[in-house]
């Protein structure tokens, strides 16, 4: 799960994936290099797993700051298992202009308008 907050809106982005060995996210970012090949790490979400207080901690936030608050699932189970690297901004920008669909797949094809990088040596 990432927290978003981007122009207008804010909101979590939920990841999906439904191999139980399956990937996870790291987001770079481009204007701070962490030593070590650092970023921010997004896990998949098991279907079990309930985030209201989250869910309503961003409807608080959208009130006091006057964003729409949205929540995204996206499907990774296309992509390759282990790391996936994408750009923090690429991502978060993609992530903004999709939370209306409520669900969308990244897909090998569609993984580069989502700033992906490529795999991590995981």
């Amino acid at each position: 799960m990432i927290r978003v907050v981007a122009r207008d809106r804010t909101g979590i982005v939920i990841l999906r994936d439904e191999r139980d060995d399956g990937s996870y996210v790291l987001l770079e970012c481009e204007e701070f290099e962490p030593s070590g090949g650092g970023g921010i790490l997004g896990d998949p979400a098991d279907d079990e797993e309930v985030f209201p207080l989250l869910a309503e901690n961003i409807d608080i936030h959208a009130k006091r700051t006057g964003r729409q608050p949205f929540r995204l699932d996206v499907d990774i189970s296309d992509m390759p298992r282990g790391e996936l690297r994408f750009r923090n901004r690429e991502f978060i920008e993609q992530a903004v202009e999709q939370a209306e669909r409520e669900r969308v797949a990244i897909t090998p094809e569609t993984a580069d308008a989502w700033g992906y990088i490529g795999r991590g040596t995981s």
